[in-house]
């Protein structure tokens, strides 16, 4: 199986234009602004990254709309952070309703990847992981393995992948 894996890794990187990452169903990821290390679970079904939030509250901030938030992992650590809106998502629920959701700009460290991207954010403390990462993060940078747990770490390296200065205001209280 792995050989097979490996191949298909060697046909796919070329067209894909650089390195592919195989990633597992779940991996540890880093998040930016505070560096929390958290589980996530790697989810090719949806378009969007998803952030657990709680206590979440909209404020206003230079006739912008923003959200101030917390966000626990699963060691117990908590970070309160504020992040401009950037767009309201409309999510189909099971029952077909709609439920708004805000959308922020966050960094997210998977395997040796370091970039931005949308995240919706929700309560998910009923569910097993903080972040749910989307095909909009994946998309050209990895291939998912859904036997693989844990294998592939986050090691964003100093100077290639550093994450940009927080500004004071932004960063974790």
């Amino acid at each position: 199986m792995q050989r097979y894996l490996f191949l298909l890794l060697l046909l796919t990187a070329p067209r894909m234009g650089s390195a592919v990452e195989v990633v597992g169903w779940v991996e540890k990821a880093h998040i930016f602004p505070g560096n929390m290390l958290v589980k996530a679970r790697v989810d090719t079904g949806a378009k969007t990254s998803s952030l657990s939030a709680d206590a979440l509250r909209y404020f206003e901030r230079e006739h912008e709309t923003w959200v101030r938030f917390s966000t626990t992992n699963y060691k117990g650590s908590t970070i309160w952070l504020e992040q401009k809106v950037s767009r309201v998502a409309h999510i189909k629920q099971n029952d077909g309703g709609l439920k708004e959701r805000p959308v922020i700009r966050l960094s997210i460290c998977l395997a040796h990847i370091y970039q931005e991207t949308e995240v919706t954010l929700e309560n998910r403390d009923q569910m097993n992981y903080q972040l749910l990462i989307g095909r909009a993060f994946l998309n050209g940078h990895f291939l998912v393995n859904p036997k693989a747990v844990f294998t592939n770490p986050p090691r964003c390296s100093e100077g290639i992948s550093k994450p940009p200065s927080v500004p004071p205001q932004l960063k974790a209280q």
